[in-house]
């Protein structure tokens, strides 16, 4: 495509935007103004829902092991442990999932707003924000928090020292609070 039918085309393509609906124009562009957000919300997304899923991964595990270490008879400890599995897996703790991906947005968004619009913060050629930055420091805060949360839920699951020293080191690093390992189930 040469630059002569490009700007042939421009006509063509205002005709077209006319006859979409207002709440169209207005999807569109917030999805354009959010574009160089993607990738982050993206990355943020998978964080949470693998903190989602390694959590209800690591309460079944142990409610599998407070059923052994009761003793209870097999049977009765299937029974007991499939109805504890449904306990865990609570509809009622979704949406705070869905409340933490909301507000962890509206954050990264408020973030890009100061950055681009208020303190100027130049973007790169792809849309991209590659300077130290707000929302580059809120993004990297957030995904230290997650990924915290998924290595305790890992060290829990696997009783496995190294999480506990990875958290040490990134905890150390971070400097949000003081940690004290979890000490290992007896199994």
């Amino acid at each position: 495509m040469n630059l002569a039918s490009l700007f042939n085309s421009i006509p063509d393509t205002i005709a077209k935007f006319e006859h979409i609906s207002f709440k169209a124009k207005i999807a569109a562009f917030f999805t354009a103004f959010l574009t160089p957000l993607y990738d982050m919300m993206l990355v943020l997304v998978l964080f949470l829902v693998l903190d989602m899923v390694t959590s209800l991964y690591a309460q079944i595990k142990r409610k599998k092991e407070r059923c052994i270490a009761k003793q209870i008879e097999t049977q009765e400890c299937k029974r007991y442990f499939f109805k504890s599995i449904w306990r865990t897996i609570d509809p009622n703790k979704l949406p705070r999932t869905i409340e933490k991906i909301f507000s962890y947005a509206v954050a990264m968004i408020v973030c890009f707003i100061l950055d681009y619009y208020i303190l100027r913060t130049e973007m790169g050629a792809d849309g991209r924000l590659y300077a130290i930055s707000i929302s580059n420091m809120v993004y990297i805060v957030i995904l230290v928090t997650e990924a915290i949360s998924i290595l305790r839920n890992l060290g829990s699951i696997t009783d496995n020292a190294v999480f506990n020293q990875i958290i040490k080191i990134l905890v150390k690093k971070t400097n949000t609070e003081d940690y004290t390992p979890p000490k290992p189930t007896k199994t």
